[in-house]
């Protein structure tokens, strides 16, 4: 079984279309609609990378970085953003450090899987 990733996305189709292409490339997938169930399963599951959409209901990807902040989280975490300011953002919440990678929306599916190989295979 290859690597584990987590999509937290409110984003019905993206989640299942994402997770079709990942399966495919031989990875691990489980998909959250919500922040505070990707944090649930976050736990101790393992994942290599977690792809984190900025706007979601209730708890926006901000704050789900800022709850990981403080705890020592061994995913790579990839923050996905539409918005341009999305950059702005992170190092003005403080939460640069928890960021792996800002990945832009609409994304380009090819570089998007060499981004996740190259940052959780060895």
């Amino acid at each position: 079984m290859g690597p584990k990733v987590l999509i937290i996305d409110d984003d019905l189709d993206l989640c299942v279309g994402l997770t079709e292409i990942l399966v495919d490339e031989g990875y691990q997938v489980q998909a959250a609609a919500s922040a505070e169930q990707g944090l649930e399963l976050l736990g101790n599951n393992g994942f290599a990378a977690v792809l984190v959409d900025i706007r979601l209901p209730g708890m926006d990807g901000i704050e789900f970085l800022k709850r990981l902040k403080g705890h020592p989280v061994k995913s790579k975490i990839f923050l996905v953003s539409g918005a341009p300011d999305a950059k702005k953002r992170v190092d003005a919440e403080g939460v640069a450090g928890v960021v792996s990678c800002i990945v832009g929306k609409p994304f380009d599916i090819p570089a998007l899987l060499e981004l996740i190989k190259s940052s959780i295979e060895p």
